[in-house]
């Protein structure tokens, strides 16, 4: 089911060729990838809210978009960008990939071990974003 747009409280999808929002129970999960600032990383800049985990290959340059892989082979050229707004468009792996790939980093010291660091070094910017890998 593809998601258009989510909160924390629903979420937009296509069922029928019409968009429906579900309004989520309270506790219901979305996974949460986060911009740290490069100096502190232990402060959260920015969130983005994403319905399923998935490794981050990208950046925009303004840190309003993150961009998520597809696990699959068919797949493998194209990417999701994810707005700080919480909408998602399809795009190209190598829009995400603009600047320059990521490199996992080792996760800062008395964190929780279930999130990893990515590290961009694009436009002469460096960008850290944390994030629960996906499942084996």
């Amino acid at each position: 089911m593809p998601a258009f747009e989510v909160t924390e409280n629903d979420f937009v999808t296509l069922l029928s060729s019409q968009k429906i929002k579900f309004h989520l129970p309270g506790n219901f999960y979305v996974n949460e990838i986060q911009l740290l600032d490069t100096n502190n990383r232990t402060t959260i800049k920015r969130k983005w809210r994403v319905p399923y985990r998935s490794l981050p290959i990208g950046i925009s340059h303004d840190e309003n978009v993150i961009y998520l892989g597809f696990d699959d082979l068919e797949l493998a050229g194209l990417s999701i960008a994810v707005f700080g707004e919480g909408t998602f468009q399809i795009c190209t792996r190598d829009e995400a990939e603009d600047g320059g790939k990521g490199k996992i980093e080792s996760n800062i010291k008395g964190s929780d071990p279930a999130f990893q660091l990515v590290r961009f070094d694009r436009w002469k910017n460096t960008y850290v974003v944390r994030f629960k890998p996906p499942c084996p």
